[in-house]
């Protein structure tokens, strides 16, 4: 059989979606998709954890359309399937769905196993791919379904040490009570227990007999003091060849956590290897492990603290940084990166005083909740195609929102609706005036109020300077229904008296709008997409949670609106008959 390379994993529900194709070159190039169970047994015998497959199907679709669908008892081989059709050279799709497992909560004698036969189901290759991607404790499990898959195990190709998975299943307990009678409260894992578990990392990751492409180490700050970690992370870079690394801390939140985050203390240099590094809960003010971190591509920080010292060195060293992430950082007062090759920037939960991005590769841009003054933020990204744009201050009192950077703000800022006449701007030119950061923007999500005149303005400014916007997603946000604007004419004519611009005429292909409640102006914007967008495709409104029978009514309202093309298809979503 074909070495198998697996392209993308995802969980759907309780089942493990594998993407797999053959590395060598074959005459029949197959991509296969298995959808494996979840093995999760808690409080099992090992030798009873076990799960088996009544039937496996099979569905085929050619790049022509033609489809085939057929049941087989277990794996089959390229042989056994051309036989089935003698045109399989035309297929290049397959499919195996696992339809039904039953867990065996019993021991397996031999007469069962031979019975089940689990080892002709599935290759060795495709299983050890399938266990990298369960916690250790469920990989060993699986492991002991068959003695052919007895070291399996040891050739994970992803590595989750997590002593939440590694230790004990709870126990319940009874505690009795003379007016309730029994009552069964599971125990609860305790620190030392979970800190026992970490002792085992060094074990596990020496018995693991292959190369090593991902692996995550959750640890306690005591791992840092005693060198443990260091331990670690050298023997997976010296012995397991190991990419991307994921770090993080085990340590509750406190309130001052500045004081009790546990720093992050390491040889220098330590991070060279790594093309994906993740930190999680650390102090960082010692760069010096990231010296020479030029193969370094994606950077993850989270729930750190660090100056501005600290984050400048940082981008100094990983020069070839293309997916940065900063979600709830604090300890420093301004972000400044300045990057050729960063092409995905994630901005949550900040707090600082200035930023100031220039990254002329930059296509992806997610901002949410920056406590930001927004006379203070400098966007120089000319190549930004996606903006995700959020402030979620859902709860906060008005005078705390306006700390944060708001959506709305950074679309005025960016577009240039405020800085189109402030000629001490970055992005003025004598010549242009002010060039918008987001002339090349093709999707944009982000929260707005369509009840708002000002908001409504400035959506409408967006459609003037974003030329090639094809997808526009919204979620509208109640602000204060006091605000007025200072128009000539009613409001709820403000969409009817816009012109159409080029955007809505020859671009924009898909709105979707949430939380909608069939109000006048949100009808209104929804009337001018689907009567001006003559390349519009689809229009999703979907409705508020809390929407009453007259907003449906209302909304329901959009179906006999007339349409600038027959291809436009307009899907109301009601809410839920259990939502609330």
């Amino acid at each position: 059989m074909d070495e198998l390379a697996m392209d993308r994993a995802n969980w759907s529900g309780n089942l493990l979606h594998l993407d797999f194709n053959t590395k060598k070159p074959t005459e029949q190039r197959y991509e296969v998709t298995l959808a494996i169970p979840r093995i999760v047994s808690p409080g099992i015998h090992p030798t009873a954890a076990a799960v088996y497959i009544d039937e496996i199907d099979v569905f085929i679709k050619s790049h022509q359309g033609k489809s085939c669908h057929r049941s087989y008892p277990c794996l089959f081989d390229k042989s056994e399937l051309a036989n089935q059709n003698n045109s399989i050279n035309s297929f290049v799709l397959m499919e195996l769905r696992v339809k039904r497992v039953k867990r065996i909560e019993q021991e397996i004698d031999t007469s069962i196993k031979q019975e089940i036969n689990i080892s002709n189901i599935l290759p060795e290759a495709v299983f050890s791919n399938i266990v990298s991607w369960l916690p250790v404790k469920e990989a060993v499990r699986t492991s002991i379904l068959t003695k052919r898959w007895k070291h399996a195990w040891k050739y994970v190709t992803r590595l989750d040490l997590d002593p939440e998975s590694i230790s004990k299943s709870n126990v319940k307990l009874v505690r009795r009570d003379s007016q309730n009678g029994k009552k069964f409260t599971p125990t609860r894992r305790s620190r030392a227990d979970l800190e026992r578990c970490t002792r085992s990392y060094t074990s596990i990751i020496r018995s693991i007999q292959d190369e090593v492409t991902y692996c995550q180490i959750v640890h306690f700050p005591n791992d840092i003091n005693c060198g443990d970690l260091e331990k670690w992370v050298e023997e997976l870079f010296m012995k397991k060849k190991v990419k991307a690394l994921s770090l993080k801390c085990y340590e509750k939140p406190t309130p001052d956590r500045e004081y009790f985050v546990k720093p992050l203390v390491l040889r220098p240099g330590i991070f060279s290897p790594l093309e994906f590094l993740e930190l999680t809960c650390y102090r960082l003010f010692n760069t010096s492990p990231f010296q020479s971190c030029e193969k370094l591509r994606i950077l993850k920080l989270s729930s750190l603290v660090l100056d501005t010292k600290s984050i400048t060195e940082i981008f100094s060293l990983c020069k070839s940084l293309e997916e940065l992430s900063m979600v709830d950082c604090y300890g420093f007062s301004e972000l400044k990166i300045s990057s050729r090759n960063i092409k995905f920037l994630e901005l949550r939960c900040l707090d600082i005083d200035n930023i100031n991005i220039s990254a002329e590769a930059l296509t992806t841009l997610t901002v949410d909740k920056i406590s930001c003054k927004w006379s203070s933020v400098v966007i120089d990204a000319p190549r930004v195609t996606e903006v995700q744009a959020y402030s979620n201050v859902e709860g906060v009192c008005q005078e705390l929102r306006e700390m944060y950077l708001c959506q709305e703000k950074l679309l005025e800022r960016c577009t240039g609706f405020l800085s189109c006449h402030e000629r001490s701007h970055p992005l003025y030119s004598p010549q242009m005036g002010y060039v918008s950061v987001f002339r090349n923007l093709q999707s944009l999500s982000t929260s707005l109020d369509l009840n708002d005149i000002r908001h409504a303005i400035l959506l409408s400014y967006v459609f003037r300077v974003c030329f090639q916007l094809k997808k526009l997603d919204i979620n509208v946000e109640v602000r204060d229904p006091c605000k007025v604007g200072n128009l000539y004419y009613p409001e709820h004519l403000f969409w009817e008296k816009k012109e159409s611009f080029d955007c809505i005429s020859n671009c924009l292909r898909a709105v979707s709008i949430q939380n909608f409640r069939g109000k006048v102006l949100e009808m209104e914007f929804v009337r001018y997409v689907i009567t001006r967008a003559q390349s519009m495709h689809q229009v999703t409104v979907r409705c508020a949670a809390d929407c009453t029978a007259e907003e449906l009514t209302a909304t329901r309202n959009l179906l006999s609106f007339p349409k600038s093309s027959m291809d436009i298809s307009v899907v109301i979503v009601p809410p839920s008959p259990t939502a609330g």
